[in-house]
């Protein structure tokens, strides 16, 4: 009886040590805790555009209390207090920066500060280029299928804004399945669009513009001349019919069998990386997948 009650503190005692040896490590090694996977880097790189394009609306709105309101709301959504804690484990002292710079934006526009709201503005601006570049390994930061799935993930927001815009149950407000998309498919009117949300329908347009610019960059280090030719085409068709006001089904058209599947073929990208898209994930793996087999084909026109 006295060896199995010995031999059960000697576990005991393993199972203890072992659990200080690991909270020691998570407390000497904090910065290093928390690596990013290929979604995160990618989800990163996305907020640095939309925290960009909502703080540039907040200046631009100085004064007006509704669209200032509106603006922060969705800023808060893509900037936490999560993503604060994980930059300052590598960078505190850009962190507090970026924190500092976006409360300043913030209580200057609620003053009706204009001018000093922009200035706040490109300070953010900045810090956030400097924040991809330290919370972002550099291996990723410099992926073509990261920067792909990171500009695919500025459109999907893009088109739920419009959704917003629209009131459009296809695009926004959807379950995490996406089954209540398929059920309103069928009554969305189409030609131009009532914008019933002018300030979603702003954010909308803001965020294409900027998914447009991250593409413009991204081409200048990836030279994939068929697939960016192809893609260049459906971004400045989806810019072009986002500004006048299109119905749902030309949006999404744009994105998912336009500029998605030549991410897909071209760079590699994951559509799973793209979370709750709003139309069901098997409609858009179908449709994706015929829009592949017709670039393929294509390419071998092309390239025989």
């Amino acid at each position: 009886m006295q060896k199995r009650i010995g031999m059960s503190s000697k576990a005991f005692f393993l199972v203890f040590l072992s659990s200080i040896l690991v909270s020691c490590t998570i407390l000497i090694h904090p910065a290093y805790a928390d690596t990013f996977n290929d979604y995160q880097s990618a989800t990163f790189l996305a907020k640095i555009s939309e925290v960009k394009v909502e703080t540039s609306l907040i200046a631009t709105h100085a004064g007006n209390k509704d669209a200032l309101n509106y603006y922060e709301n969705l800023l808060n959504k893509y900037w936490t207090l999560n993503d604060t804690r994980e930059l300052a484990l590598r960078n505190p002292q850009l962190a507090g920066l970026i924190s500092a710079a976006i409360n300043d934006t913030i209580s200057e526009a609620q003053d009706d500060n204009g001018d000093k709201a922009y200035s706040d503005y490109f300070d953010i601006a900045g810090y956030m280029e400097q924040a991809g570049v330290v919370r972002v390994d550099p291996t990723p930061l410099n992926n073509a299928t990261i920067q792909a799935m990171a500009i695919s993930m500025v459109l999907r927001e893009s088109l739920e804004r419009y959704g917003d815009a629209i009131n459009s149950p296809q695009l926004a407000n959807i379950s995490p399945d996406m089954s209540n998309a398929v059920q309103s498919n069928s009554a969305i009117p189409t030609g131009k669009q009532k914008i019933v949300n002018e300030f979603a329908y702003e954010n909308s347009k803001e965020l294409s513009d900027e998914a447009s610019q991250m593409f413009d960059q991204f081409i200048t280090h990836n030279y994939n001349g068929v697939y960016n030719d192809k893609i260049s085409s459906f971004m400045t068709k989806y810019v072009s019919d986002l500004g006048s006001a299109a119905d749902p089904n030309t949006l999404v058209s744009d994105v998912v069998t336009g500029i998605y599947p030549n991410f897909v073929t071209g760079y590699g990208m994951n559509l799973e990386s793209i979370p709750e898209f709003p139309i069901p994930l098997l409609a858009v793996v179908a449709m994706i997948s015929a829009a592949i087999a017709i670039t393929r084909f294509d390419l071998k026109k092309v390239f025989p």
